[in-house]
């Protein structure tokens, strides 16, 4: 019984018979196996063929058997080759072995001598094979690892326990500002150049290598060759031998700088939204407490003005009513800084060249910082012009001027600065929440006492002041912020502790046409009529308040507590209706509704809108409608019975076309 033996012999031989003896017996033994009788044809076929094994003779016509064996190793170096040989001598093996043969077998041949040696053969042909096959491996191992060594993305080094460093690849010496790994390992070893800008984290993370023998993900700030700052993310772990000795340090680094940028600026970005919800969630409050207030304030203020016309000059009645009507003054001036914080007051904006702001208040703000400050103004004479409400900006500046006169008790010095700016994208994405373009600077600086970055937090929130009790409402610094938000800027402040603050206010340019600011009427008595004036008030104490003070001054008054009563005074008075005067925040229907309404019906009317803060009825970003006459709550007497006057007289022209159209319209929608 034979066994099937993996493996292919070819024979060489030029005795004919010979060769064919010892193919059909190797064949008959399971081999795959050839025969021919030259070297020139073996050499051929072991070039287009595969084998495992040559067994050739040594002494033949042509090419001997040594010569085949050379060059058959040359064409396959794993090839195992047997020498035959009728003359063989101790030299012929020493030549034969010399050359590669495996091994040399005598004639005349023996099968059962052959046969073992052809088994010895495929042994160290296939052991042959196999250390080939796992060299191989390793070669294209080591290649795969020096490819992933020399290409990562990530800085992969070693370095010794006390941080001498081994090895290093391209990206480490790329991502620390090395021109080679050689540099960076030269720098570090022999040159004691330093990776970690903090010395702790270099020794925390020595620290856990030693209890844990690994670190993941730790993140710190690096120095580069040319000394700039980056910041790393590693991954290290200590290698030790069997008896724990720590060996060397392996590792990757990667740089995360521009992670790091991005997550601080995410957090800035998130920080300032939630300021801004918070100042607009405060300044939503503001205005609605003002707006409550300013009813009350109307009744108060008004009240007290009609009781001081009747009072006896002499009695002491006629002080306690001033010092009320004073009281409420003061406590109007108070909603008005409410409104202005929560952007609810009105706007009359007007071209201006903030240099003649501070120019005709100048002897004012001198007045007002004292002579113990030192007061300069540094003026751009190129300055462009702003929109903006005259009285409104000359109330910022009085702010601005005053608080930091409070912050330098001691005296120091005061700057007012104007000059032209042009906000680009980066500048105003990352520092201001306004479009790219053209601004106007305004800043105001003082040397007194700063502040730290809490409190330089909170200064615009209404009623928060680092003053002394009775020093301050804490409404003056809210009062600017929502000033210079409704007029279409921003503010930054800078300050520090003991260095003094600086406040910059950003306003954008102007280059349309001049509006000419209206001037205040001299008048000073209560006009007086005999028009008839429909009143539309929801509350009822400044509805009353209303309805006597234009009685007085002989008006005839219809008056109602919302629109719907509104409407059927209107349908029952057969005669004109000359005067519609009306809140515009009321329950159900709106004053400017109501206009619409009335108007309709009486198109000559016209329409005096009253009412302690708007919504966007009569206003487009807090400016006032230009069509649109209007009165602020808290009014007094002599101030309503004028505004009405004024209203009655106006040349009906374009309001009466408007009126007749169907009531206010926004033009610009």
């Amino acid at each position: 019984m034979t066994t099937t033996q993996i493996g292919k012999i070819l024979v060489v031989d030029d005795e004919v018979e010979l060769k064919n003896i010892l193919v059909e017996s190797l064949t008959s033994q399971g081999y795959e196996t050839s025969g021919l009788t030259s070297s020139e044809k073996a050499l051929a076929s072991l070039r287009t063929e595969p084998f495992d094994v040559v067994l050739t003779d040594m002494m033949m016509a042509g090419m001997d058997g040594i010569t085949l064996v050379q060059e058959g190793l040359q064409i396959d170096p794993h090839l195992v080759c047997i020498v035959m040989t009728g003359q063989g001598t101790i030299q012929t093996a020493v030549d034969s072995m010399k050359v590669g043969a495996f091994d040399y077998i005598l004639k005349p041949l023996r099968l059962q001598t052959l046969l073992p040696l052809i088994t010895r053969a495929m042994n160290v042909r296939h052991k042959r094979l196999e250390s080939a096959s796992l060299y191989t491996q390793v070669r294209r191992a080591e290649h795969n690892y020096r490819s992933i060594f020399e290409n990562a993305v990530e800085g992969i080094f070693q370095s010794t326990p006390d941080r001498r460093v081994i090895t290093a690849n391209p990206s480490m010496a790329r991502i620390l500002g090395y021109d080679s790994p050689q540099e960076l390992i030269a720098s570090f070893n022999d040159n004691g150049a330093e990776l970690y800008v903090d010395p702790a984290a270099a020794e925390e993370v020595t620290r856990t290598l030693e209890a844990e023998g690994i670190v993941k993900g730790y993140e710190f700030e690096a120095y580069c060759k040319d000394g700039e700052k980056i910041w790393l993310s590693l991954n290290i772990r200590l290698i030790r031998d069997d008896h724990g000795t720590a060996l060397f340090r392996e590792g990757a680094i990667e740089d995360i700088t521009e992670h790091k940028r991005a997550e601080t600026e995410r957090q800035r970005l998130e920080e300032q939204l939630r300021h801004s919800q918070k100042m607009e969630a405060i300044g939503q409050l503001a205005a609605g407490v003002a707006h409550d207030f300013n009813n009350l304030l109307t009744a108060i203020n008004g009240y007290s003005s009609l009781a001081l016309q009747r009072a006896n000059p002499d009695s002491r009645t006629k002080t306690y009513l001033e010092e009320i009507r004073k009281a409420g003054d003061r406590a109007a001036n108070l909603t008005r800084q409410l409104l202005a914080f929560g952007r609810k007051q009105m706007l009359k904006p007007v071209a201006l060249n903030l240099n003649e702001v501070v120019f005709d208040m100048n002897k004012m703000l001198r007045r007002l910082i004292g002579e113990d400050i030192k007061f300069d103004a540094k003026l751009d004479p190129q300055l462009k012009k702003i929109k903006a409400d005259p009285g409104l900006i000359e109330q910022v500046l009085v702010n601005l001027v005053v608080n930091g006169r409070d912050a330098m008790p001691q005296g120091g010095a005061l700057t007012i600065e104007t000059t032209n700016f042009e906000l680009d994208q980066e500048y105003t994405s990352k520092l201001l929440a306004l479009p790219p373009g053209g601004y106007v600077m305004l800043a105001v600086s003082d040397t007194g006492c700063g502040m730290d970055m809490e409190t330089k937090g909170r200064i615009f929130e209404p009623f928060f002041t680092t003053k002394d009790k009775g020093r301050g409402t804490g409404l003056g610094l809210s009062t600017v912020y929502g000033i210079v938000k409704q007029s279409g800027g921003n503010i930054r402040v800078y300050s520090e502790p003991n260095r003094g603050t600086t406040v910059k206010v950003y306003l954008p340019h102007f280059d349309g046409d001049e509006e000419p600011a209206e001037r205040p009427s001299v008048e000073t008595a209560a006009p007086r009529g005999s028009e008839t004036i429909l009143l539309v008030e929801d509350e009822n104490v400044v509805r009353g308040l209303a309805r006597q003070i234009l009685e007085q001054a002989g008006y005839n008054v219809l008056d109602a507590g919302n629109g719907e009563e509104a409407l059927r005074l209107c349908r029952q008075h057969s005669d004109p209706i000359h005067l519609l005067l009306t809140d515009v925040v009321m329950p159900e229907t709106s004053g400017k509704e109501i206009a619409h309404l009335l108007t309709s019906l009486q198109p000559a009317t016209r329409v005096l809108f009253m009412s302690g803060y708007t919504d966007d009825a009569i206003v487009h970003h807090g400016v006032l409608d230009t069509s649109v006459e209007f009165i602020q709550k808290p009014f007094t007497p002599v101030g309503l019975t004028r505004k009405v006057r004024q209203v009655l007289d106006l040349n009906c022209g374009e309001q009466c076309k408007k009126l007749s159209r169907g009531g206010l319209q926004d033009d610009r929608k």
